[in-house]
């Protein structure tokens, strides 16, 4: 697919699409996303993952969200290639449907969020996975959300006697503004750090800055800073009147005009982009700005009865420094055994770790935390709720001082 030149749609032009975000820091909103728009992030994904013509494509994702509208429909189908369609239901009640689909129909492409893979590893066992014929899957991406550094090859390995190959899963990222994608390639490796890299080629490189969010000064590589993306995938803006279009797009950089401000957090390092989190889900402790969602993963991973991908850190105070809050779900309607012990042994891990204090650790059912249309955890809901006092009393599960 040869890839539009990067440009602003004409004023007043009908877009191909209204896609909404998926709102886990603020209410959803629709992006106009053009015909080019597609037509150009559809030709960087075939680009960077090998689409064409013989690509056979397995989606359970919902056709509402972007991953499973742009990616797992129109991308296969724009390559001249196979998408087959599955309930989102089939997977949430069996992760092993999705799996044994992608063996029937031989699909070497399909993905979904980081919790997808989550559920597979704590819900599909070592002789279960060994029984599926998974050779033919070379693109198992994950995204929608940042990825744990161990994600990755925990799923490849759990699923090698299938034979899954170690370099067909990978992390990538992207959002609704971009249309879909904006980094990731297989065979990225582990990297550093708590979060999974997303590989770059060129093409990608192009089209991605790392910036102090305050200045609007490109950061160096290695630096954290805000992810800025640009480029014929960006969107022409969101629905309604042109202010709430002015603080995501358009942004300058470097004398050039039309970057897209995303909201997370990130760092370029060895040539790969490492998404730490979003801007607005950050705790601060002692004069460092710390990731919400890489101190709920060690916190969680602690107890096998946790979901470190379903748990919201956050400041019960936004001014008071180095305290936080930890909810977490558990994967069973139960309560851990001695929860008391875990929240103990919770408490001191992120005390080490980063000097963070926890003020209070409460432990939810599963399936009890806000989260957006896409399955992703909604922080900052989960923040008000506690404020205003709806989990205090600990109706639902011990709120462990």
């Amino acid at each position: 697919l040869p890839a539009p030149a990067p440009g602003r749609a004409p004023e007043g032009a009908a877009p191909a699409v209204v896609q909404y975000t998926s709102g886990s820091t603020r209410l959803p909103k629709g992006v106009r996303v053009m015909p080019e728009n597609i037509l150009a992030n559809a030709a960087l994904v075939a680009r960077a993952w090998g689409m064409d013509e013989t690509a056979r494509f397995v989606n359970w994702l919902p056709h509402y969200h972007d991953m499973g509208l742009m990616g797992g429909i129109l991308y296969p189908l724009l390559c001249g290639g196979v998408s087959a369609q599955m309930s989102p239901l089939d997977f949430i009640r069996n992760p092993a449907t999705w799996i044994a689909a992608i063996a029937a129909e031989r699909a070497g492409f399909s993905g979904g969020p980081a919790f997808a893979f989550s559920d597979c590893l704590s819900r599909i066992g070592p002789e279960q996975a060994a029984a599926y014929d998974l050779s033919c899957w070379r693109r198992a991406f994950i995204g929608a959300e940042p990825v744990p550094a161990g994600l990755p090859a925990a799923f490849q390995a759990r699923f090698a006697p299938a034979g899954l190959r170690r370099e067909a899963v990978f992390a990538c990222y992207g959002m609704a503004e971009m249309t879909l994608f904006a980094a990731g390639l297989p065979g990225t490796g582990d990297g550093s750090g708590g979060v999974a890299p997303c590989g770059l080629t060129p093409d990608l490189v192009a089209g991605l800055a790392i910036v102090a969010p305050e200045t609007g000064a490109r950061r160096p590589d290695g630096a954290e800073g805000e992810i800025w993306l640009c480029g014929a995938s960006v969107g022409a803006g969101y629905i309604g009147p042109p202010q709430h279009s002015a603080g995501s797009f358009g942004a300058r950089l470097d004398g050039g005009a039309g970057w897209l401000r995303s909201g997370d957090l990130g760092r370029i390092e060895d040539g790969a982009l490492y998404v730490t989190g979003r801007i607005k889900d950050v705790v601060f402790c002692n004069g460092r700005t710390l990731s919400a969602p890489e101190i709920e993963w060690l916190a969680c991973g602690l107890s096998p009865a946790l979901n470190p991908m379903a748990a919201a850190l956050f400041m019960p105070d936004p001014e008071a420094s180095g305290r936080a809050v930890l909810i977490a779900e558990t994967r069973t309607a139960r309560l851990p055994p001695d929860a008391e012990a875990l929240a103990r042994a919770i408490r001191h891990a992120v005390a080490g770790e980063w000097g963070l204090t926890l003020d209070r650790i409460l432990f939810l059912p599963r399936g009890r935390l806000p989260r957006t249309s896409s399955g992703k955890i909604r922080r900052r809901a989960a923040a008000e709720l506690w404020r205003a006092g709806k989990w205090r009393a600990g109706e639902m599960a011990p709120c462990l001082p």
